[in-house]
């Protein structure tokens, strides 16, 4: 019945991964710099090693993300103001649903039959301020 959707089997499973990232500065005139940087982030998720299909996840996300990010920073003796943008994308295929409102029932607590068929994809753009102001040198 309802109850039976609520009884699945909590799991969390992890791997290995390696992030990388760099940053590079690089002085225009002696108040203006330019900066640019990327950054990976990988999912430590392994879902290959759930084999039970009806398993709860328990997981933030599920994407590989990749960070690009660029910016201009303008100082002056007394203060500076920095000015970015960054770029997030990342994409998940042939993962699980969550749901399949196409074949809702009372028995699977109306969620569907479900399968391996979600494919995801993330991006996101940001526009980025900053501004420090030295109170005494």
């Amino acid at each position: 019945g309802l109850g039976d959707v609520y009884k699945r089997q909590v799991q969390r499973s992890n791997k290995s991964i390696v992030n990388f990232a760099f940053g590079i500065e690089q002085n225009i005139t002696n108040s203006v710099k330019i900066l640019i940087g990327y950054c990976s982030d990988k999912n430590n998720f392994d879902q290959s090693s759930i084999n039970d299909s009806e398993a709860f996840i328990i997981n933030t996300s599920l994407f590989d993300k990749q960070h690009f990010s660029g910016g201009v920073e303008l100082s002056s003796k007394k203060s500076s103001l920095v000015v970015g943008l960054t770029y997030d994308i990342g994409d998940q295929k042939n993962t699980s649903q969550m749901a399949n409102l196409k074949t809702p029932s009372i028995q699977n607590g109306f969620l569907g039959t479900t399968n391996n068929s979600s494919n995801k994809s993330y991006s996101r753009l940001a526009l980025t301020f900053g501004y420090t102001q030295i109170l005494s040198k």
